[in-house]
């Protein structure tokens, strides 16, 4: 966990320091304002925050490569008791450093845990927790997208964008049991980089209020390392409306679907990983 909370730092940190040298170098600028600038889509960067309440699914298969007997996918939620929905905090930014030219970041982590007495036979990796044991279990996701979009169409009222990024999924799962006195458990550990292609319209129906979606999605079959092959595909959509409250200062509400299914052959495990979550995102956003 601590290795984890590290990570993060590490990770804002530099997102920080890449959006301080950002606004510093806006801030030098001595050539006149563009007219783009003064359209309502027309903020040269923002930063943004939200709450994403999102429900949960989750189903997950591990076994040994080769096993004839893989068993069926767990359900973190029906077979290992996590709870289906939460409220996590969302963050991004966007930097809009020519007319047509954007560049968008993305964080979002998920880490649930769970707690129950299994009601089914549940084969991890190596191991099985038959009907009946204590079983403890966690799921972590850690959501990292850097995009890059350029806008086909640009002018007061709209801005549709199409673009390429890559988004960075962190996967970190596990269970854990005892029986008769020995201890079960078996860990997961997947780093799966996958590119999205994406495509986004905004409109301004007045100077302060506007309405957004947006789609990204991409398929990519890679070999990671020796011994680790992923297959994996990635939808990432959103639709709602801003409302700009002030004159540097928005209010969002969105409703937002995230669904990733990866197969993945790693050394001696082979399985996938398909999870899905979607929700409202209730967000502010500082913008210039």
């Amino acid at each position: 966990m601590m290795l984890k909370v590290n990570r993060n730092v590490r990770m804002l940190s530099l997102v920080v320091l890449v959006m301080s040298a950002s606004v510093s170098a806006v801030a030098k600028e001595d050539r006149p304002k563009p007219e783009w600038r003064n359209w309502p889509l027309g903020e040269r960067f923002a930063i943004a925050a939200g709450a994403f309440k999102p429900s949960i699914e989750t189903e997950v298969r591990a076994v040994s490569t080769g096993d004839i007997n893989p068993g069926a996918a767990i359900s973190f939620e029906r077979d290992l008791g996590m709870k289906d929905s939460t409220t996590r905090p969302l963050a991004s930014a966007n930097w809009r450093f020519a007319k047509r030219h954007s560049l968008y970041f993305r964080y979002f982590d998920l880490d649930r845990s769970g707690d129950t007495i299994s009601n089914v036979n549940i084969k991890f990796g190596d191991e099985t927790i038959t009907i009946g044991l204590p079983v403890e279990s966690y799921f972590d996701i850690e959501t990292i997208e850097i995009s890059y979009a350029y806008s086909i169409l640009f002018d007061r009222k709209k801005d549709l964008s199409i673009g390429l990024g890559i988004s960075f999924q962190d996967i970190q799962a596990g269970i854990r049991s005892i029986d008769a006195g020995s201890i079960i458990k078996e860990d997961l550990d997947v780093l799966a980089p996958l590119p999205t292609f994406n495509a986004r319209f905004q409109y301004a129906f007045t100077d302060k209020l506007s309405g957004i979606v947006s789609l990204g999605w991409l398929a990519v079959e890679a070999e990671l390392g020796e011994k680790e092959n992923l297959d994996g595909s990635i939808w990432n959509s959103s639709a709602g409306v801003r409302y700009k409250a002030f004159n540097n200062v928005a209010f969002s509400l969105i409703y937002s679907v995230f669904d990733v299914d990866i197969d993945y052959d790693k050394r001696d495990l082979a399985g996938f990983i398909d999870y899905k979550y979607h929700g409202p995102v209730l967000g502010v956003d500082y913008s210039f």
